[in-house]
């Protein structure tokens, strides 16, 4: 995947040598038309074989969804995009599941201003929770999913049943860097301790959306299970 410096420009790669085409951010309707086509081949990409294809068209995906509102398009495509998510976070490793992770941000934030922003967020919580929890997953994807968990939650859920239950998630990560019951802090890999961090971020991004009383309450709650 190249994005250009001093143009507008996403190529959209793959290991074949018939399968690149060009994002222009030109003006036009009938631009517009060819951006949207060239999305959908890069959604047909994120489908292929190779690792390396999928990984590429899935940061083309979110690199076309930066550089254009696409909203219309979205919500003729999300179930998709959601589709294509779910499953580079289920199958994929490493760089596809950070891929994949950024993807399902930008999707649900591309449509944070249409009520299918939060059935988005319903139809990801799950395999994002599982890759986000997962002992044995690469840390790199699980650090991306607590951002992409968070950030997810902030922008899409209106119950806050949705937003404590993720906060839980996030917590369950984190809660691996707080004291033992002897006082004594763990000592983690970089790697780790970035995961962990992430998770934290996103926690205290979502205490944002709880009301002071409840924070107090989920407050007790935490320090009681320390």
């Amino acid at each position: 995947v190249a994005v250009g410096e001093d143009e507008d420009t996403v190529s959209l790669g793959s290991d074949r040598t018939d399968s690149t085409a060009q994002l222009t951010d030109d003006e036009g309707i009938s631009e517009l038309e060819t951006y949207e086509q060239k999305v959908r081949e890069a959604m047909d990409l994120a489908l292929e074989k190779s690792v390396h294809t999928r990984t590429n068209a899935l940061t083309s995906l979110t690199t076309a969804f930066q550089k254009r509102v696409l909203t219309p398009f979205l919500l003729d495509h999300h179930q998709t995009i959601c589709d294509l998510v779910e499953r580079s976070l289920r199958k994929g490793r490493g760089p596809e599941q950070v891929a994949a992770a950024r993807l399902a941000s930008l999707l649900i934030l591309s449509l944070s201003q249409v009520n299918e922003a939060e059935a988005v967020y319903k139809m990801l919580e799950p395999v994002l929770t599982v890759a986000l929890t997962d002992p044995s997953g690469p840390l790199a994807g699980r650090q991306e999913c607590a951002y992409t968990l968070a950030l997810s939650a902030f922008l899409a859920c209106h119950d806050l049943a949705d937003v404590t239950s993720a906060m839980n998630t996030l917590h369950s990560v984190f809660s691996g860097s707080l004291p033992k019951g002897n006082g004594e802090l763990p000592n983690h890999p970089p790697a780790v301790t970035a995961l962990h961090t992430a998770a934290l971020n996103g926690f205290c991004l979502l205490l944002c959306l709880i009301s002071p009383t409840s924070i107090y309450t989920m407050a007790n709650k935490y320090v009681l299970s320390w």
